[in-house]
């Protein structure tokens, strides 16, 4: 069974995939983050640690699935509230190279996920 994050103008959801002949999608319904949020992208860059960037929302929040609560607001450089999508660095690394890449309507931001 594999494990995906799906973002939508929903909220923040996990589920699991499993394929026994027949492709199957259980929702994990315990584990759902910024409810009722257009959430446009979301990516876990250290184990149970993600990151998820909203439409208008000038912050990524950095997500503790352990404990289930948003850890950390870290503001979007550039000052948009229109995320359009965001990826991990190549040779992500959480010491050496800790960025993310915040693309928006107005350019391309690196956010810190170590620092802020």
């Amino acid at each position: 069974m594999n494990e995906v994050i799906m973002a939508c103008s929903r909220g923040l959801f996990f589920a699991f995939i499993s394929d026994a002949g027949e492709i199957k999608v259980t929702l994990n319904t315990g584990e759902i983050y910024l409810r009722e949020q257009d959430v446009k992208a979301a990516i876990e860059y250290k184990k149970d640690m993600v990151v998820a960037c909203m439409d208008l929302d000038f912050n990524v929040q950095l997500i503790d699935r352990k404990t289930k609560i948003l850890v950390r607001a870290i503001a979007n450089p550039s000052g948009s509230v229109n995320p359009l999508c965001m990826r991990l660095i190549p040779s992500f690394d959480l010491e050496k190279l800790p960025f993310a890449i915040l693309r928006d309507k107005d350019g391309i931001s690196l956010i810190n996920l170590k620092t802020g």
